[in-house]
C-alpha cells in the first residue's frame, strides 16, 4: 500500500507547487484599469496551457480595449449544454506606497496570503488553471464541454463578460460556476469550518457625485462658504444615514442556516420573522457589527474626494463619490 501511494503523493505535490507558482505570477501582474497589464497575463497563462499541450484550437481570447478576456475548452465525450466556470483576472487598482508589504508580490506569512487579488479573485484564476492542467495531464475526458472563462474587467465596465456570454463555446451554456463567490468561513480561534457558502443573488450598485461650487477667491479673505465644508457636512450626514434593514427570502434562508455564527442566531430571528419587504428598525450592534450589513440592508458609502487646485486659493469646486449597493425587493420578497 505505501509503495503505491508515494507516487500519488508526489503527483498531488507537483500540481499544488504547479499551482502555487500560477498564483504568485498571476499577483505579480497590475491587472488594474489603465496599467494595461491583463493582455500580459492572459499571455502568461495562455503560455501555460500551450506548453503543456492544451491545444490551440481550444483557447480563443476576447479584446476589449485594453482589457482581455481567455476561454479554455475541455472537449467532452457526449454532445449536451456545457457547463461553465469562470474567475476574473483584474484587480481593483492599489498604491504600492499605501501597503506595507508589496501589493503585488505573493507572500505569505504565518499561514496568511498578502497581496492584492488573493482572494479576489487570483486564487480562483489559480484554482481553474490548475483544474484544467490536471484534466489534460490526467486526460480525463468529462462527460459534456467543460468551458472555463478568464474575465479581463469584472471589477470595471464588465464589458468581457460581455463578449464571453455571446461566444459559440459558452451560449448554450446550462449553468455556471462562479469561483467569485460564496466561499468557506473558518473560526478565528480554532480555524474549525464553519460554515460553507454559495452566492445565491447579488445587489445592484450605482455611485453618486455630490459636488459643491462657488466662485472661489484667496486663502486670506475666507468666505462663509467654503465648497469644501459645504461637501463635508453633506457627506457627514451621508455617514449618519442608515437604511432600514430588509429581508427577503433569500436572506432569511442564508440567516438561518448562518445563525450557528457570531451574533448570528439573533440576526436570522430577526429577519425570519419578518415580512417579506417591511423595513426593520436598524440595530448597527445586532447585525453590522456580526457582519451582515452587505445582506440586510442597502448600503452607501463615501469612497472618493476631489476637491481645490493651490493651496492658497479657496476651493471653486469640492467632489465626492458616493458608492451605494442596493438591496431590492419585490412586492413578494424575492431580490
Amino acid at each position: 500500500m505505501a509503495l503505491t501511494s508515494m507516487p500519488v503523493v508526489a503527483d498531488t505535490q507537483a500540481h499544488e507547487a504547479q499551482a502555487r507558482e500560477i498564483y504568485s505570477r498571476s499577483i505579480g501582474f497590475r491587472t488594474a484599469e489603465g496599467q494595461k497589464q491583463v493582455p500580459a497575463m492572459v499571455a502568461y497563462l495562455k503560455g501555460v496551457l500551450t506548453e503543456a499541450g492544451v491545444p490551440a484550437a481550444d483557447i480563443a481570447t476576447l479584446d476589449s480595449g485594453e482589457a482581455q478576456a481567455m476561454l479554455v475548452r475541455v472537449p467532452g465525450r457526449e454532445r449536451g449544454r456545457p457547463i461553465l466556470f469562470s474567475a476574473h483576472m483584474d484587480v481593483v487598482d492599489a498604491r504600492p506606497e499605501d501597503w506595507e508589504r508589496s501589493p503585488f508580490t505573493l507572500l505569505e506569512e504565518n499561514g496568511v496570503f498578502y497581496g492584492r487579488g488573493t482572494t479576489d479573485n487570483k486564487a480562483g484564476v489559480a484554482a481553474l488553471m490548475s483544474t484544467i492542467l490536471r484534466l489534460h495531464g490526467e486526460k480525463l475526458v468529462p462527460a459534456r464541454d467543460l468551458v472555463f472563462a478568464f474575465v479581463g474587467d469584472e471589477e470595471t465596465g464588465m464589458l468581457t463578460t460581455k463578449l464571453i456570454a455571446d461566444h459559440p463555446w459558452v451560449a448554450n451554456a446550462e449553468f455556471a460556476i462562479n469561483t467569485d463567490a460564496g466561499g468557506g468561513l473558518l473560526d478565528d480561534s480554532t480555524g474549525k469550518p464553519l460554515i460553507y457558502l454559495v452566492q445565491g443573488a447579488e445587489k445592484t450598485y450605482a455611485s453618486f457625485a455630490l459636488t459643491v461650487t462657488n466662485e472661489g477667491g484667496h486663502s486670506s479673505r475666507p468666505r462663509a462658504d467654503n465648497a469644501i465644508y459645504q461637501l463635508a457636512r453633506a457627506m457627514l450626514k451621508v455617514e449618519a444615514y442608515h437604511f432600514p434593514v430588509m429581508a427577503n427570502d433569500l436572506t432569511r434562508a442564508y440567516l438561518g442556516r448562518r445563525g450557528a455564527g457570531p451574533g448570528g442566531a439573533r440576526s436570522a430571528k430577526r429577519c425570519r420573522s419578518s415580512p417579506p419587504i417591511r423595513p426593520m428598525r436598524p440595530r448597527r450592534k445586532a447585525v453590522e457589527v456580526a457582519g451582515f450589513v452587505g445582506t440586510t440592508r442597502t448600503t452607501c458609502v463615501m469612497t472618493m474626494l476631489d476637491a481645490g487646485h493651490a493651496e492658497n486659493a479657496l476651493p471653486q469646486k469640492a467632489a465626492a463619490t458616493v458608492n451605494c449597493r442596493i438591496f431590492r425587493c419585490s412586492r413578494r420578497g424575492r431580490a
